[in-house]
Protein backbone atom coordinates (compact mmCIF):
# COMPACT_ATOMS: atom_id res chain seq x y z
CA UNK A 1 0.00 0.00 0.00
CA UNK A 2 1.87 3.11 -1.45
CA UNK A 3 2.26 5.79 1.65
CA UNK A 4 3.62 9.35 1.76
CA UNK A 5 5.79 11.41 4.21
CA UNK A 6 3.51 14.06 5.82
CA UNK A 7 4.07 17.24 3.32
CA UNK A 8 4.48 20.52 4.58
CA UNK A 9 4.44 23.17 1.97
CA UNK A 10 3.74 21.77 -0.59
CA UNK A 11 5.47 18.61 -1.30
CA UNK A 12 8.65 19.42 0.94
CA UNK A 13 8.91 18.23 4.60
CA UNK A 14 11.46 19.55 7.07
CA UNK A 15 14.07 17.01 8.39
CA UNK A 16 15.62 17.90 11.81
CA UNK A 17 17.73 15.55 14.15
CA UNK A 18 19.48 12.67 13.22
CA UNK A 19 17.54 12.52 10.11
CA UNK A 20 19.54 15.70 9.07
CA UNK A 21 22.84 13.86 9.57
CA UNK A 22 21.27 10.94 7.16
CA UNK A 23 20.30 13.26 4.25
CA UNK A 24 24.18 15.18 4.70
CA UNK A 25 25.45 11.73 4.25
CA UNK A 26 23.97 11.08 1.09
CA UNK A 27 20.54 8.76 2.51
CA UNK A 28 17.54 8.76 0.56
CA UNK A 29 16.79 11.78 -1.97
CA UNK A 30 17.39 14.70 0.86
CA UNK A 31 19.76 17.74 0.36
CA UNK A 32 22.02 19.67 2.55
CA UNK A 33 22.07 23.03 3.19
CA UNK A 34 25.02 25.14 3.78
CA UNK A 35 24.10 28.71 5.20
CA UNK A 36 26.20 31.36 5.28
CA UNK A 37 27.08 30.51 9.43
CA UNK A 38 28.44 27.14 8.44
CA UNK A 39 30.61 28.78 5.32
CA UNK A 40 32.21 31.08 8.23
CA UNK A 41 32.84 28.56 10.41
CA UNK A 42 34.42 25.90 7.96
CA UNK A 43 36.54 29.07 6.80
CA UNK A 44 37.89 30.10 9.93
CA UNK A 45 38.42 26.03 11.03
CA UNK A 46 40.45 25.97 8.46
CA UNK A 47 42.10 28.70 8.60
CA UNK A 48 42.82 29.15 12.15
CA UNK A 49 44.78 26.06 12.37
CA UNK A 50 47.21 27.25 9.31
CA UNK A 51 47.86 30.78 11.97
CA UNK A 52 48.58 27.93 14.33
CA UNK A 53 51.25 26.06 12.24
CA UNK A 54 53.03 29.28 11.20
CA UNK A 55 53.22 30.53 14.95
CA UNK A 56 55.17 27.37 16.06
CA UNK A 57 57.38 27.59 12.87
CA UNK A 58 58.18 31.21 13.93
CA UNK A 59 58.38 30.91 17.46
CA UNK A 60 61.12 28.13 16.63
CA UNK A 61 63.03 30.09 14.43
CA UNK A 62 62.72 32.76 17.30
CA UNK A 63 64.59 30.29 19.83
CA UNK A 64 67.14 29.39 17.10
CA UNK A 65 68.81 32.75 16.15
CA UNK A 66 68.23 33.97 19.68
CA UNK A 67 70.17 30.92 20.87
CA UNK A 68 72.84 32.39 18.01
CA UNK A 69 73.25 35.69 19.93
CA UNK A 70 75.80 33.68 21.96
CA UNK A 71 77.71 31.30 19.36
CA UNK A 72 81.27 30.72 18.89
CA UNK A 73 81.89 32.79 22.31
CA UNK A 74 83.04 29.61 24.46
CA UNK A 75 86.18 27.17 23.74
CA UNK A 76 87.67 27.13 20.25
CA UNK A 77 85.30 26.07 17.90
CA UNK A 78 87.72 25.98 14.52
CA UNK A 79 90.22 23.80 16.51
CA UNK A 80 87.61 21.46 18.16
CA UNK A 81 85.88 20.84 14.46
CA UNK A 82 89.21 20.05 12.84
CA UNK A 83 90.02 17.84 15.73
CA UNK A 84 86.67 16.01 14.90
CA UNK A 85 87.43 16.15 11.32
CA UNK A 86 91.23 14.45 12.03
CA UNK A 87 90.22 11.52 14.31
CA UNK A 88 90.38 8.66 12.01
CA UNK A 89 94.39 9.73 11.40
CA UNK A 90 95.74 11.31 14.80
CA UNK A 91 98.00 8.43 14.94
CA UNK A 92 99.39 9.15 11.91
CA UNK A 93 103.15 11.35 11.80
CA UNK A 94 102.28 14.95 10.73
CA UNK A 95 104.93 14.27 8.33
CA UNK A 96 102.54 11.51 6.74
CA UNK A 97 101.39 12.09 3.51
CA UNK A 98 97.89 11.18 4.36
CA UNK A 99 97.79 13.18 7.25
CA UNK A 100 99.03 15.91 5.54
CA UNK A 101 96.14 15.39 2.36
CA UNK A 102 93.65 14.84 5.34
CA UNK A 103 94.57 18.04 6.80
CA UNK A 104 93.87 20.23 3.97
CA UNK A 105 90.66 18.63 3.34
CA UNK A 106 89.73 19.45 6.93
CA UNK A 107 90.79 23.07 6.64
CA UNK A 108 88.35 23.60 3.30
CA UNK A 109 85.56 22.43 5.17
CA UNK A 110 86.41 24.15 7.90
CA UNK A 111 86.26 26.91 6.10
CA UNK A 112 82.85 26.38 4.01
CA UNK A 113 81.12 26.22 7.60
CA UNK A 114 78.97 29.13 7.91
CA UNK A 115 78.35 28.75 11.64
CA UNK A 116 82.34 29.62 12.39
CA UNK A 117 82.01 32.89 10.10
CA UNK A 118 80.02 34.40 13.41
CA UNK A 119 82.48 35.79 15.13
CA UNK A 120 81.73 38.09 17.93
CA UNK A 121 83.64 41.11 18.84
CA UNK A 122 84.25 39.95 22.44
CA UNK A 123 84.15 36.85 23.48
CA UNK A 124 85.58 34.02 25.87
CA UNK A 125 89.13 32.94 26.57
CA UNK A 126 89.28 29.57 25.18
CA UNK A 127 89.62 27.43 28.42
CA UNK A 128 87.05 29.73 30.42
CA UNK A 129 83.89 27.47 31.26
CA UNK A 130 86.02 25.03 29.82
CA UNK A 131 88.71 24.11 32.37
CA UNK A 132 87.74 25.49 35.61
CA UNK A 133 87.18 22.82 38.50
CA UNK A 134 83.00 23.22 38.40
CA UNK A 135 83.38 22.83 34.76
CA UNK A 136 85.53 19.59 34.89
CA UNK A 137 83.87 17.34 38.09
CA UNK A 138 80.52 15.78 38.20
CA UNK A 139 78.56 14.34 41.69
CA UNK A 140 79.57 11.00 40.15
CA UNK A 141 83.38 11.38 39.61
CA UNK A 142 85.51 9.20 42.07
CA UNK A 143 87.33 10.74 45.00
CA UNK A 144 87.03 14.59 45.59
CA UNK A 145 86.69 16.06 42.13
CA UNK A 146 85.78 19.51 42.91
CA UNK A 147 86.35 21.85 45.83
CA UNK A 148 83.85 21.92 48.94
CA UNK A 149 82.71 25.03 49.91
CA UNK A 150 83.12 28.11 48.36
CA UNK A 151 86.80 30.17 48.32
CA UNK A 152 87.88 31.90 50.79
CA UNK A 153 85.05 30.22 53.86
CA UNK A 154 86.03 28.66 56.84
CA UNK A 155 85.15 25.13 55.46
CA UNK A 156 86.68 25.50 52.10
CA UNK A 157 88.59 22.89 50.97
CA UNK A 158 90.37 22.57 48.04
CA UNK A 159 89.45 19.08 45.63
CA UNK A 160 91.94 17.19 43.31
CA UNK A 161 91.75 19.85 40.41
CA UNK A 162 92.47 22.46 42.54
CA UNK A 163 95.24 20.85 44.17
CA UNK A 164 96.86 19.71 40.53
CA UNK A 165 96.21 23.37 39.43
CA UNK A 166 98.41 25.08 42.20
CA UNK A 167 100.73 21.88 42.32
CA UNK A 168 101.63 22.80 38.38
CA UNK A 169 101.83 26.66 39.39
CA UNK A 170 104.33 25.78 42.34
CA UNK A 171 106.45 23.88 39.79
CA UNK A 172 106.69 26.52 37.13
CA UNK A 173 107.21 28.82 39.53
CA UNK A 174 109.98 27.22 41.38
CA UNK A 175 113.61 28.24 40.71
CA UNK A 176 115.69 25.98 42.28
CA UNK A 177 116.05 22.96 39.94
CA UNK A 178 116.36 20.15 42.35
CA UNK A 179 112.97 20.99 43.75
CA UNK A 180 111.47 21.63 39.87
CA UNK A 181 112.38 17.81 39.31
CA UNK A 182 110.81 17.00 42.66
CA UNK A 183 108.10 18.65 42.01
CA UNK A 184 107.67 17.86 38.02
CA UNK A 185 107.67 13.89 39.43
CA UNK A 186 104.78 15.08 41.49
CA UNK A 187 102.98 16.68 38.97
CA UNK A 188 103.15 13.70 36.79
CA UNK A 189 102.27 11.04 39.35
CA UNK A 190 99.24 13.19 40.32
CA UNK A 191 98.04 15.07 37.35
CA UNK A 192 99.26 14.12 34.02
CA UNK A 193 99.49 10.37 34.34
CA UNK A 194 97.90 8.68 30.97
CA UNK A 195 95.27 7.09 33.86
CA UNK A 196 94.92 9.77 36.32
CA UNK A 197 91.70 10.84 35.07
CA UNK A 198 89.60 7.20 34.07
CA UNK A 199 86.49 7.23 35.44
CA UNK A 200 85.98 10.54 35.56
CA UNK A 201 83.06 11.98 33.41
CA UNK A 202 85.07 14.59 31.99
CA UNK A 203 88.57 12.88 31.53
CA UNK A 204 89.89 13.90 28.06
CA UNK A 205 88.57 17.14 28.53
CA UNK A 206 90.59 16.72 32.15
CA UNK A 207 93.96 15.66 30.52
CA UNK A 208 93.85 18.59 28.32
CA UNK A 209 93.64 20.97 31.08
CA UNK A 210 96.21 19.43 32.84
CA UNK A 211 98.37 19.20 29.92
CA UNK A 212 97.66 22.98 28.94
CA UNK A 213 98.50 24.44 32.26
CA UNK A 214 101.71 22.36 32.49
CA UNK A 215 102.44 23.63 29.08
CA UNK A 216 101.42 27.27 28.19
CA UNK A 217 98.71 27.96 31.51
CA UNK A 218 95.03 27.32 31.57
CA UNK A 219 93.78 30.29 30.36
CA UNK A 220 90.78 31.15 32.70
CA UNK A 221 90.52 33.76 35.37
CA UNK A 222 90.66 31.72 37.99
CA UNK A 223 94.34 30.73 37.18
CA UNK A 224 95.28 33.79 35.72
CA UNK A 225 95.24 37.66 36.25
CA UNK A 226 97.26 38.60 33.14
CA UNK A 227 97.28 38.32 29.76
CA UNK A 228 100.32 36.09 28.12
CA UNK A 229 102.53 37.11 25.72
CA UNK A 230 101.81 34.67 23.33
CA UNK A 231 98.56 33.64 21.83
CA UNK A 232 97.36 30.73 23.97
CA UNK A 233 94.45 32.47 25.85
CA UNK A 234 92.39 33.32 22.48
CA UNK A 235 90.63 30.97 19.45
CA UNK A 236 93.78 30.34 17.01
CA UNK A 237 93.03 30.45 13.53
CA UNK A 238 93.52 27.45 11.62
CA UNK A 239 95.95 26.30 8.60
CA UNK A 240 97.25 24.34 6.18
CA UNK A 241 100.26 22.86 7.17
CA UNK A 242 103.34 24.44 5.81
CA UNK A 243 101.37 27.37 4.58
CA UNK A 244 103.23 30.15 3.47
CA UNK A 245 102.74 33.74 4.95
CA UNK A 246 100.49 34.49 1.64
CA UNK A 247 97.77 32.20 2.11
CA UNK A 248 97.63 31.89 6.16
CA UNK A 249 95.04 33.20 7.47
CA UNK A 250 96.04 35.58 10.59
CA UNK A 251 94.51 35.55 13.47
CA UNK A 252 91.27 36.97 14.30
CA UNK A 253 91.16 37.33 18.34
CA UNK A 254 93.50 38.82 20.94
CA UNK A 255 93.39 38.53 24.52
CA UNK A 256 92.31 41.95 26.94
CA UNK A 257 91.84 42.45 30.63
CA UNK A 258 89.14 44.34 31.70
CA UNK A 259 89.31 45.52 35.35
CA UNK A 260 85.54 44.76 35.92
CA UNK A 261 85.46 41.01 34.34
CA UNK A 262 88.89 39.95 34.09
CA UNK A 263 90.59 38.74 30.90
CA UNK A 264 88.59 38.04 27.57
CA UNK A 265 89.60 37.90 23.67
CA UNK A 266 88.63 41.04 21.78
CA UNK A 267 88.16 40.79 17.61
CA UNK A 268 91.16 42.42 15.84
CA UNK A 269 88.67 44.70 13.89
CA UNK A 270 86.75 45.87 17.26
CA UNK A 271 88.02 49.14 17.06
CA UNK A 272 86.91 53.30 18.25
CA UNK A 273 86.54 55.01 15.79
CA UNK A 274 89.56 58.03 14.74
CA UNK A 275 92.72 58.49 17.03
CA UNK A 276 94.18 55.80 14.30
CA UNK A 277 97.42 54.01 16.22
CA UNK A 278 100.49 53.00 14.00
CA UNK A 279 98.94 50.71 11.66
CA UNK A 280 96.16 53.12 10.62
CA UNK A 281 93.32 51.92 12.70
CA UNK A 282 91.54 53.22 15.33
CA UNK A 283 92.35 52.14 19.40
CA UNK A 284 90.59 48.70 20.45
CA UNK A 285 86.71 49.16 21.88
CA UNK A 286 86.69 49.72 25.62
CA UNK A 287 83.91 51.23 27.49
CA UNK A 288 85.03 54.52 27.09
CA UNK A 289 85.66 55.10 23.68
CA UNK A 290 82.73 52.68 22.07
CA UNK A 291 79.18 53.33 23.41
CA UNK A 292 78.12 49.56 22.87
CA UNK A 293 80.93 47.74 24.37
CA UNK A 294 80.23 47.05 27.74
CA UNK A 295 76.76 45.73 26.57
CA UNK A 296 78.04 42.98 24.34
CA UNK A 297 80.21 42.25 27.05
CA UNK A 298 77.41 42.06 29.71
CA UNK A 299 75.97 39.64 26.81
CA UNK A 300 79.15 37.30 27.12
CA UNK A 301 79.03 36.84 30.55
CA UNK A 302 83.02 36.93 31.24
CA UNK A 303 82.03 35.89 34.63
CA UNK A 304 79.58 33.25 34.43
CA UNK A 305 77.00 34.82 37.23
CA UNK A 306 74.56 36.80 34.84
CA UNK A 307 74.10 39.38 37.04
CA UNK A 308 74.11 42.29 34.55
CA UNK A 309 70.82 43.26 33.03
CA UNK A 310 71.99 42.38 29.30
CA UNK A 311 72.69 38.94 30.41
CA UNK A 312 69.03 38.37 32.49
CA UNK A 313 67.62 39.89 29.88
CA UNK A 314 68.85 37.51 27.11
CA UNK A 315 68.38 34.90 29.71
CA UNK A 316 64.83 35.57 30.20
CA UNK A 317 63.84 35.97 26.24
CA UNK A 318 65.25 32.22 26.03
CA UNK A 319 63.13 30.87 28.40
CA UNK A 320 60.26 32.74 27.29
CA UNK A 321 61.19 31.74 23.73
CA UNK A 322 60.79 28.18 24.97
CA UNK A 323 57.50 28.95 26.71
CA UNK A 324 56.15 30.45 23.17
CA UNK A 325 56.77 26.91 21.11
CA UNK A 326 55.12 24.95 23.92
CA UNK A 327 51.90 27.57 24.04
CA UNK A 328 51.93 27.63 20.13
CA UNK A 329 52.28 23.65 19.95
CA UNK A 330 48.82 23.22 22.85
CA UNK A 331 47.00 25.74 20.52
CA UNK A 332 47.94 24.05 17.02
CA UNK A 333 46.75 20.68 19.04
CA UNK A 334 43.55 22.58 20.63
CA UNK A 335 43.16 23.72 16.84
CA UNK A 336 43.05 20.26 15.44
CA UNK A 337 41.28 18.32 17.77
CA UNK A 338 38.16 20.71 16.78
CA UNK A 339 38.97 20.77 13.21
CA UNK A 340 38.86 16.40 13.99
CA UNK A 341 35.54 17.18 15.64
CA UNK A 342 33.70 19.66 13.28
CA UNK A 343 34.77 16.61 10.46
CA UNK A 344 32.86 13.94 12.67
CA UNK A 345 28.81 12.85 11.50
CA UNK A 346 27.79 13.38 15.12
CA UNK A 347 29.76 16.90 16.50
CA UNK A 348 29.49 17.42 19.81
CA UNK A 349 29.19 20.72 20.33
CA UNK A 350 30.43 21.70 23.88
CA UNK A 351 34.17 19.99 22.79
CA UNK A 352 34.44 22.13 19.62
CA UNK A 353 33.43 25.34 21.69
CA UNK A 354 35.42 24.55 24.76
CA UNK A 355 38.82 23.53 22.19
CA UNK A 356 38.19 27.01 20.68
CA UNK A 357 37.98 28.93 24.41
CA UNK A 358 41.00 27.26 25.65
CA UNK A 359 42.74 27.74 22.40
CA UNK A 360 42.26 31.59 22.28
CA UNK A 361 43.34 31.64 25.44
CA UNK A 362 46.56 29.83 25.19
CA UNK A 363 47.20 32.16 21.90
CA UNK A 364 46.14 35.31 24.21
CA UNK A 365 48.92 33.98 26.93
CA UNK A 366 51.75 33.74 24.13
CA UNK A 367 51.11 37.00 22.65
CA UNK A 368 51.47 38.97 25.96
CA UNK A 369 54.43 37.06 26.88
CA UNK A 370 56.06 37.50 23.83
CA UNK A 371 55.01 41.22 24.33
CA UNK A 372 55.89 41.52 28.14
CA UNK A 373 58.99 39.45 28.15
CA UNK A 374 61.03 42.20 26.40
CA UNK A 375 62.30 40.03 23.64
CA UNK A 376 61.41 42.56 20.29
CA UNK A 377 63.43 45.23 22.61
CA UNK A 378 66.17 42.57 23.12
CA UNK A 379 66.61 42.23 19.50
CA UNK A 380 66.21 45.45 18.44
CA UNK A 381 69.13 46.47 21.14
CA UNK A 382 71.06 43.28 19.82
CA UNK A 383 70.86 44.88 16.07
CA UNK A 384 71.86 48.24 17.47
CA UNK A 385 74.88 47.11 19.44
CA UNK A 386 76.47 45.08 16.35
CA UNK A 387 78.18 42.78 18.87
CA UNK A 388 78.85 40.56 15.61
CA UNK A 389 80.30 40.93 12.39
CA UNK A 390 77.91 41.21 9.68
CA UNK A 391 77.05 37.17 9.40
CA UNK A 392 76.80 37.10 13.01
CA UNK A 393 74.70 40.47 13.46
CA UNK A 394 72.45 38.59 10.56
CA UNK A 395 71.40 36.39 13.47
CA UNK A 396 69.73 39.34 15.51
CA UNK A 397 68.21 40.67 12.26
CA UNK A 398 66.45 36.75 11.32
CA UNK A 399 65.13 36.87 15.63
CA UNK A 400 63.94 40.14 14.93
CA UNK A 401 61.97 39.20 12.29
CA UNK A 402 60.96 35.83 13.50
CA UNK A 403 59.63 37.67 16.63
CA UNK A 404 57.34 39.86 14.47
CA UNK A 405 55.85 37.23 12.27
CA UNK A 406 55.21 34.74 15.52
CA UNK A 407 53.51 38.22 16.41
CA UNK A 408 51.07 38.36 13.88
CA UNK A 409 50.92 34.37 13.08
CA UNK A 410 49.34 34.16 16.82
CA UNK A 411 47.56 37.44 17.01
CA UNK A 412 45.40 35.77 13.70
CA UNK A 413 45.15 32.82 15.25
CA UNK A 414 43.87 33.86 18.79
CA UNK A 415 41.28 35.88 16.76
CA UNK A 416 39.96 32.72 14.52
CA UNK A 417 39.82 30.72 17.98
CA UNK A 418 37.97 33.46 19.64
CA UNK A 419 35.27 33.81 16.85
CA UNK A 420 35.30 30.42 16.61
CA UNK A 421 33.75 29.63 20.58
CA UNK A 422 30.62 31.87 20.03
CA UNK A 423 29.91 30.38 16.70
CA UNK A 424 30.55 27.11 17.49
CA UNK A 425 28.02 27.09 20.61
CA UNK A 426 25.63 28.57 18.64
CA UNK A 427 25.46 26.29 15.31
CA UNK A 428 25.57 23.31 17.27
CA UNK A 429 28.97 21.76 15.81
CA UNK A 430 26.97 21.52 12.38
CA UNK A 431 28.38 23.20 9.54
CA UNK A 432 24.98 22.84 7.44
CA UNK A 433 21.25 24.45 7.75
CA UNK A 434 18.06 22.47 7.81
CA UNK A 435 17.86 20.09 5.53
CA UNK A 436 14.57 19.17 3.08
CA UNK A 437 13.72 16.38 1.17
CA UNK A 438 11.07 16.02 -1.51
CA UNK A 439 8.21 13.84 -1.20
CA UNK A 440 8.05 10.76 -3.70
CA UNK A 441 5.41 8.42 -3.07
CA UNK A 442 6.50 4.71 -2.10
CA UNK A 443 5.31 2.05 -4.66
CA UNK A 444 3.97 -0.88 -2.33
Amino acid sequence: MAQALPAVHGQEARVGGRERLAACAGVGRMRCRVGPRGVCTAGLALATPCCSVASVVCAIVLRIYLGRLQTNMVGDPEKETLDECMRDFEGLPVSNQQYIDNHRRCIEELAALDHLHRLPRVRLTVDERICGQADLCTGGDPGRCGDKGAYGSIDYEAGDVTKCYDLISAFKAELTQRRRVALLDQVEQQCTRSDRWDGYAHEVRLRYCMWKHLQFGACINELRANCPEDTSCCPATQNHLGADSRSRRPNVYTCRKSPTVGLYCQHVNDRAPGNATGDGRGEPCSSVTCPSFDWCLDLVDVPGLCLGSVCQDYQRSLNYSVILIILACISLALDIAELVNLGVLHPAPELKTACNAFAAVFKLLGLVLCVAGGIGELVDAAIEKACFNEEGNHSATVARSGSTAFLFAICLAAVGSTCLAPLSARVGGHLTGPSYAKVQPVDA
